[in-house]
């Protein structure tokens, strides 16, 4: 059994050698930054917890001595000082022999936990710059009532049990690290708040401490910059070593690979089949969808005639223009794209879409197929054509029923929305053929690449790497280019939210094409709301989303149409075309202006384009219902408003829609 084989592999040349070496070096050296960007992260993060740790650890021990000392006073049951200006007797403490006098006639006032601290805090914001401040929920002393950070810290406590909070916060004066602990209930503090209903082991309130950040964090800044400078430096430094590294030791001296190896890479990864055989026409490759389609396994069909997957009227003239090409070098269907027929091993035939190159080796001549399974495509034709036939008997049935359409006016709206719909099918057909035939000629033109690229020794991993990502952003383009078109045809059931940005996007998919092979220009732009940008992506609004897509698919249509005959009357260039969708919106509604340069609707027709079977293409073109249909979609079912002005060399047709 014959296998793709014997490619013949040249040295490359010293430029590609650098470049191949170039690109090898690229990933190694971009992963060793990332991992040193992870590592100055990972440690820059490290030293902000390490740091802000050491004040909580500073901010947790100042609590615990001044917790240390109330703990004293209150088994002691409050201390006794002189009285002074600054220690006077404590109003809020209402208990016996507050104030005593001792022989000398000097008179002492008692002073509990609460007035202790409060007195440390006084002493420690003099000199040390720290606030202590006690507080609670539950107050005695209405100067000790918390700030909104305190408030926040108390319930937390009651909330979660937790026993402190520690934050870094922006005050007026500059950044502060804020820290609260929860003060208990003992057995020695109940004489003076029992009569709060607290009793021991209840969290009454808590003591915050605010510490300066702004040397702290002038600290961390300049270890931050240590740290950095010194990633960086070991950053260039390995780097270096690296480029040294492979500079010296990735020479290309041969790239070696069998062809059949190197094909595999690319046609087992293909939703198509991929079929290359002999000169003899002999099958030497076959990928899992060429198994998928035909039926076949790889080791039934490897070495049988390609002729056995064809009808029997198509294998004499294959067989005819096979021998032509190697003797004459003459085909007839090489670097085409056709239509045919392929023949399954249960014998039944089904429609394929099919495109060959040829390639040759020092083995001789080869050939590869890409073939397309295009049966679903066949029966949506056929379906579209069928529904086109029934769209032209309900629109002449329509014409005749116009007279009572008042009664049934609600009924007749969604048969002619529906009606618009299979009219705009058979341009969606064109626009998928638009769209799939610069990718299926690209793979086409991957698949020839290979040949050179072998010919001339440059089928490297990477080169077939490149080919194969290539050839995977063509297919998953067409698969996508089905996905909008299936998309588009799906009625909308409800009323619901959806993004104007998406819904351009899948419109851009399926018109792109079409416009492009025209040459006219189209482009959507953001307008303004208060003076500043408003990204479409932020913009959504209430209806159908499907329906929304097909008034203005309506109304581009239209405005191409419009383009392409004033160019064929010669009154515009033909790259001149133009389209523009103009999105902005006030406070309660969105505005969306489609503008072309088509040449105006004129005058005396512009107040009828709305009416139903009016139209200015003639009944080859158009069925007159497209705006009328546009207008009941944008005014009756979405609440919204739709309208027409003439501009300079061209028109503007304005939706309104309500956020």
């Amino acid at each position: 059994m014959e296998r793709l084989k014997g490619f013949s592999i040249k040295r490359l040349p010293p430029w590609d050698e650098r470049f191949i070496l170039s690109r090898c070096c690229v990933l190694p050296i971009l992963i060793w930054g990332l991992i040193v960007a992870a590592s100055l992260v990972w440690n820059l993060s490290l030293v902000k917890r390490q740091t802000f740790a050491i004040v909580e650890g500073q901010a947790r021990v100042m609590f615990e001595l001044v917790e240390t000392m109330r703990l004293w006073n209150s088994r002691h049951g409050g201390v006794y000082v002189p009285v002074t200006e600054t220690t006077p007797p404590n109003p809020y403490l209402d208990v016996p022999d507050r104030e005593i006098t001792n022989k000398e006639g000097k008179l002492f006032t008692l002073v509990n936990p609460a007035y202790m601290t409060r007195q440390i805090g006084e002493i420690a914001k003099e000199h040390d710059g720290v606030l202590l401040h006690i507080t609670s929920l539950n107050l005695i002393r209405p100067e000790n009532s918390p700030d909104e950070w305190e408030t926040r810290a108390l319930k937390e406590f009651e909330k979660t049990k937790s026993r402190e909070v520690f934050d870094l916060i922006e005050t007026n004066t500059g950044g502060a690290f804020r820290y609260m602990s929860a003060l208990s209930i003992n057995e020695s503090c109940l004489p003076c708040h029992a009569m709060q209903g607290y009793k021991s082991g209840d969290i009454c309130g808590g003591i915050s401490i605010t510490l300066k950040a702004e040397p702290v964090t002038k600290s961390l800044h300049e270890q931050w910059k240590v740290i950095a400078a010194m990633h960086i430096a070991v950053f260039i430094v390995v780097a270096g070593l690296m480029l040294y590294t492979m500079s010296r030791r990735r020479k290309i001296d041969e790239i070696r690979r069998e062809s059949e190896v190197t094909l595999r890479t690319i046609t087992q990864s293909v939703n198509e089949a991929i079929i290359s055989t002999n000169a003899n026409g002999d099958i030497i490759l076959w990928n899992k969808a060429a198994e998928a389609i035909f039926g076949y396994t790889e080791n039934e069909i490897l070495g049988k005639n390609v002729t056995v997957l064809m009808p029997e009227h198509y294998r004499a003239g294959h067989t005819s223009g096979l021998n032509r090409f190697l003797a004459e070098g003459k085909a007839s269907v090489i670097g085409k794209l056709l239509e045919l027929h392929g023949l399954r091993k249960n014998t039944t035939q089904f429609p394929v879409e099919v495109l060959i190159s040829n390639w040759t080796t020092k083995d001789g001549t080869f050939f590869t197929g890409i073939i397309r399974d295009i049966t679903n495509r066949k029966k949506l034709e056929a379906d579209v054509i069928d529904k086109k036939r029934q769209l032209e008997t309900i629109a002449h049935d329509l014409e005749i029923r116009v007279a009572d359409g008042i009664k049934r006016h609600k009924k007749q709206e969604q048969l002619i929305i529906q009606q618009s719909k299979m009219a705009a099918m058979g341009e969606m057909i064109g626009a998928i053929a638009h769209q799939w035939r610069q990718p299926l000629n690209a793979v086409g033109v991957l698949i020839q690449d290979l040949q050179d690229a072998q010919g001339f020794g440059e089928l490297d991993k990477a080169y077939m790497d490149e080919s194969v990502q290539k050839a995977m952003e063509q297919i998953q383009f067409m698969s996508k280019t089905i996905d909008d078109f299936r998309t588009f045809f799906r009625p909308s059931k409800e009323k619901l939210p959806f993004n104007l940005k998406l819904s351009f996007d899948e419109i851009w998919s399926i018109i792109s094409a079409q416009l492009k092979n025209h040459f006219i220009d189209y482009k959507v732009v953001c307008g303004h709301e208060a003076g500043s940008d408003v990204p479409c992506e932020g913009m959504t609004v209430l209806g159908y989303p499907n329906e929304f897509k097909h008034v203005i698919i309506n109304i581009i249509n239209n405005a191409k149409d419009a383009i392409l005959e004033r160019i064929e009357r010669g009154e515009l260039a033909v790259d001149a075309g133009e389209i523009i969708m103009d999105v902005s919106k006030n406070d309660s509604v969105i505005i969306i202006k489609i503008i072309d340069n088509g040449g105006g609707i004129p005058p005396k027709i512009k107040e009828k384009i709305f009416e139903p079977y009016f139209s200015t293409k003639g009944d080859a073109k158009g069925t007159g219902i497209g705006l009328y249909m546009s207008k009941i979609i944008i005014e009756h079912n979405m609440d919204g408003r739709l309208y027409c002005q003439n501009i300079e060399n061209g028109t503007m047709f304005v939706i309104e829609l309500t956020k």
